[in-house]
């Protein structure tokens, strides 16, 4: 895939949640996705990009999602890969216990991931229409 169509897909996320979430925060969607709502950027990318890895810094500070061999976060792509893994199952759920606990009522993830599947839904329904 190419890495211009995985920043396009970041640049609308953050416009998104800028204009869906931007009332109710007193900082930019950037700012959220780096500061606690990593993981609900990575989930929201792995919706997107269901072969998408979540990848765990070492210090477990923040999260990523790797798509295609790249590493990437709200800013973009991440060129030191070698301070990440692939996070453990036990790794997904701590971090979705302890990543945006201030952000959690907005369940910003759960709301994106149901547009994507809602989009993805018309997509297919339209092109169904336009086989017959």
């Amino acid at each position: 895939m190419k890495e211009e169509i995985v920043l396009e897909h970041i640049e609308s996320l953050k416009r998104l949640i800028d204009i869906k979430y931007g009332k109710y925060l007193n900082i930019s969607a950037e700012e959220l996705l780096l500061n606690g709502g990593c993981f609900e950027f990575a989930k929201i990318m792995n919706k997107i990009f269901p072969q998408g890895k979540i990848c765990l810094r070492n210090d477990n500070k923040h999260c990523a999602i790797e798509i295609d061999e790249n590493l990437y976060d709200v800013l973009g792509r991440i060129d030191d890969r070698d301070y990440y893994r692939q996070a453990s199952q036990s790794e997904l759920e701590w971090m979705q216990d302890k990543f945006g606990k201030d952000y959690k009522y907005l369940n910003i993830a759960d709301n994106v991931c149901a547009a994507v599947d809602q989009a993805i839904n018309k997509k297919e329904k339209d092109s169904e229409g336009m086989d017959r």
